[in-house]
């Protein structure tokens, strides 16, 4: 109809790729990294003219991507781990967001699936057409990940073990990872105008016999997610929007 005006072409296709092809852990189940690379760059294709055929419908409103995101940073200051910090940054959110913006896919990524008879079967004008023009980003993001390199892994890098609570989903509490992605996303890719499309906390708590919820935990991390959002508006480090 005529009341939806916002778009976005897809929701965190980094889980259907990668934990659907790759890992397995979703549907269809596969676990092939010649199909996981198809698949990531057909994703951002389908992106691209997605956006295309919504352009020519002249349909009034937005359209963009949604990703799945993380907050990376080095688990100290060694060389080895801001090294590892950039390569996960590279598997994960420049992969996503470089073609995109017109950056291309990181050569440490080319390389990597190349390298394993996994080559992305770019062809053509395909990274102009998934670099057409959006109206914004989409930002889902709910936590951090610290990195160490790891020369035994293909990838270079590793997760490095948690330093905060957990949450019942396996993440830190780290309410201040979406004010620290929005500043490096937006210093990244030129400050596109942004929505946080998903963030908040995976709460079990259950009620008390009197129908009350304790859930103080939750409430402070969303205060602080909040928090870090704003001051990267304040500062003008993000565009973000309602």
């Amino acid at each position: 109809g005529d009341r939806v005006t916002r778009f976005v072409t897809h929701n965190e296709p980094i889980v259907t790729s990668v934990m659907g092809h790759r890992v397995g852990l979703l549907a269809p189940g596969i676990r092939d990294l010649r199909i996981t690379g198809r698949a990531i760059h057909h994703l951002l294709l389908s992106h691209g003219l997605a956006v295309a055929a919504y352009r020519a419908s002249g349909r009034r409103g937005e359209i963009g991507i949604t990703n799945a995101n993380t907050s990376y940073q080095p688990a100290d200051a060694t060389p080895e781990s801001l090294r590892a910090c950039e390569l996960a940054r590279d598997f994960d959110t420049r992969t996503w967001h470089g073609p995109v913006y017109g950056r291309g896919y990181p050569e440490s990524v080319l390389r990597y699936y190349a390298s394993r008879g996994a080559a992305l079967p770019i062809e053509g004008d395909d990274l102009k057409t998934i670099a057409a023009p959006t109206d914004f980003l989409g930002v889902n993001l709910y936590s951090r990940q610290r990195v160490l390199a790891d020369a035994s892994r293909g990838v270079g890098f590793r997760d490095a073990p948690p330093t905060l609570p957990l949450l019942p989903m396996g993440y830190e509490a780290a309410p201040f990872a979406l004010g620290d992605f929005l500043r490096f996303v937006s210093a990244e890719y030129g400050r596109p105008r942004i929505y946080v499309t998903e963030n908040g906390v995976c709460d079990n708590a259950a009620p008390a016999a009197n129908g009350s919820v304790d859930d103080l935990q939750r409430i402070e991390l969303l205060r602080g997610f909040l928090a870090g959002m704003h001051a990267a508006i304040a500062d003008g480090a993000a565009d973000v929007h309602a």
